[in-house]
């Protein structure tokens, strides 16, 4: 009877360090793009980048020229996010739980 017992205990302590030398890496390519249903934070920012010249010109097509400086201001926020990755809205946005895709 105590043979039987050591001889199971000895298997499976052997099947135990068998499974862990052999599982098998799943770690994903780099080159992979996120799936998810969640809007990440570059995403968010696009949409936010879009709205505000979008209500900037038609403020400025009805109402006056100087809403052209919305639109100024927006390009020049989308070129320095592109050169530096700092958006003032990309702190807004973490802080209020958006995740980003990119990992910088």
């Amino acid at each position: 009877m105590k043979l039987k017992q050591e001889a199971r205990r000895s298997r499976d302590e052997g099947e135990e360090k068998l499974s862990r030398s052999f599982r098998p890496n799943f770690t994903a390519p780099l080159n992979t793009q996120v799936k998810s249903s969640k809007w990440q934070l570059e995403r968010v920012l696009f949409a936010l980048a879009g709205t505000m010249n979008l209500i900037g010109l038609i403020l400025y097509i009805f109402a006056s020229e100087w809403f052209l400086i919305i639109v100024a201001l927006v390009g020049i926020n989308q070129v320095l996010f592109a050169t530096t990755g700092f958006c003032p809205a990309s702190l807004i946005l973490r802080r209020a739980g958006l995740k980003g895709a990119c990992k910088w």
